[in-house]
């Protein structure tokens, strides 16, 4: 059984799949299997796996091939279900890994027991040519151990959970839990992931300087071109899902994406606020979410201006 799976969603990635396969290759630990899955890419991206395969016989790899794009929730699904390793990593096919990246994450897993999540810190390329950490580290001067359920540290390092990529999670833990990634989501469904998993483990480890992912940020994301009913939908079934199976003493995970709904009003609302503003307070269930979570979690800032949006001064979601 191999320590590591790497499962690689592709779609329309015969440019970059090669590079990202080099990266995978050069690893100096060499325990590992490659699930790559071609959710049925209309360019060339398959036959650029296959060559690569049969060049690189020694790799442990296989391709599974989807007939009809079913998106990259549903792929990385379909690489789990397929997973041998001890854990699972996500690497997108136009990303690629430091040389050392599964050697470190493995000796960070190994150092304490009950070691569920390694989480690295990411080299985010944006289209502009500028780089920097994805993940803030200004409360963090070390790698840190946590246990989720009883540590007021772990709130810390909730960023890092955003996105599935640059981690390792223990497939046991997957499994047992049946986590998976949601299909129904455009928006999040990694962090939902990440999140979910973070609720189930017994020990995350957060190694906030080791850039051994290198992100190539791409101006058609998909998150960043979404329409923005699609994006608060996300946000809301994102946060719904979240709730139903938060043990109370987590309930402070719901603050940062409840605090993201409004901001995403804000940011991306333009002449439509009110009337995202509106939608928002006559959707029941999500005002009593976002109401218990900013009012109990939120810093005094967004507290206030949640209040004044409350009480109908919209104009005051200027300063959120």
């Amino acid at each position: 059984m191999p320590e590591i799976s790497i499962i690689v969603p592709c779609y329309n990635g015969e440019k970059t799949i090669e590079n990202c396969l080099d990266s995978i290759l050069r690893q100096s630990c060499q325990d590992f299997e490659v699930i790559l899955v071609d959710d049925a890419s209309q360019d060339g991206t398959r036959a650029v796996m296959e060559n690569y395969l049969q060049n690189h016989r020694s790799m442990d790899a296989r391709i599974v091939c989807h007939d009809i794009n079913q998106g990259v929730s549903k792929s990385r699904n379909d690489g789990l279900s397929m997973a041998k390793g001890t854990f699972v990593s996500f690497l997108d096919s136009d990303d690629v890994l430091d040389c050392d990246f599964c050697k470190t994450l493995l000796e960070a897993a190994a150092k304490e027991e009950d070691v569920d999540i390694v989480c690295g810190n990411v080299d985010l390329h944006t289209p502009d040519g500028r780089r920097r950490k994805q993940f803030r580290t200004d409360r963090l001067r070390r790698p840190v151990s946590v246990c989720p359920e009883n540590d007021i540290r772990f709130y810390d390092v909730l960023h890092f959970l955003d996105i599935s990529c640059a981690k390792l999670f223990r497939r046991s833990l997957l499994e047992s839990h049946n986590i998976l990634f949601d299909k129904e989501l455009r928006f999040a469904e990694d962090t939902l992931f990440s999140c979910t998993a973070a609720i189930f483990a017994r020990r995350i480890i957060v190694l906030p300087d080791y850039c051994g992912y290198t992100y190539l940020l791409q101006d058609t994301s998909c998150s960043v071109s979404m329409e923005i009913p699609m994006r608060l939908d996300s946000l809301k079934r994102f946060l719904m899902e979240l709730d139903r199976i938060l043990p109370s003493a987590m309930r402070r995970m719901l603050l940062r994406k409840s605090l993201e709904y409004v901001w995403t009003i804000k940011k991306f609302g333009g002449i439509r606020r009110q009337e995202f503003l509106e939608r928002t307070m006559n959707d029941g269930d999500l005002l009593a979410l976002l109401d218990s979570s900013i009012r109990q979690f939120g810093g005094f800032k967004h507290r206030i201006v949640w209040s004044l949006i409350r009480h109908g001064i919209s104009s005051s979601l200027v300063f959120w």
